[in-house]
């Protein structure tokens, strides 16, 4: 299969895509955070930073991020199975560090679950260094902070 793959701005009336394409890959957990209100407070807060890839007018995969002035965080990568392993999701990760170097951010966290081998990997293929040194804890504050 021969790809052509450009990167599009995602805008808060892209919300419906987005959930769509990420409910397709498994190890993906969207939460209460990923309703309409998070998505679009995400996007206004990190202009340009999250994209979709495009194989002409088809959405094959997509990449949520942000950043608070320190660090730069990956919330959500997908791309759709019948595109992975064409250098699709290695596009979207360098079009995120490219916008996170441009705006000083020198590094970028991204979460894993337990149960998803598959994303494991593909982070450790990309550069990612897994943390040993540390635990993640949760101070949920409203009741609609599922951890």
């Amino acid at each position: 299969m021969s790809l052509h793959v450009t990167l599009r701005p995602i805008t808060p009336p892209d919300h419906h895509r987005v959930r769509w394409l990420l409910q397709q890959v498994t190890g993906i957990t969207l939460r209460a955070a990923d309703d309409y209100a998070g998505f679009s407070r995400l996007l206004l807060r990190n202009p340009g930073l999250s994209v979709f890839a495009c194989d002409g007018e088809t959405r094959i995969g997509c990449i949520l991020a942000g950043q608070d002035g320190r660090r730069g965080y990956l919330y959500h990568l997908a791309v759709l199975k019948g595109y992975r392993r064409q250098g699709v999701g290695h596009l979207l990760v360098k079009h995120c560090i490219r916008e996170f170097q441009q705006q000083g951010i020198d590094k970028v966290h991204v979460d894993v679950r337990v149960d998803n081998p598959e994303g494991a990997a593909f982070w450790e293929h990309v550069g990612g260094i897994l943390r040993v040194d540390l635990l993640r804890y949760s101070l949920p504050i409203s009741e609609n902070a599922n951890a």
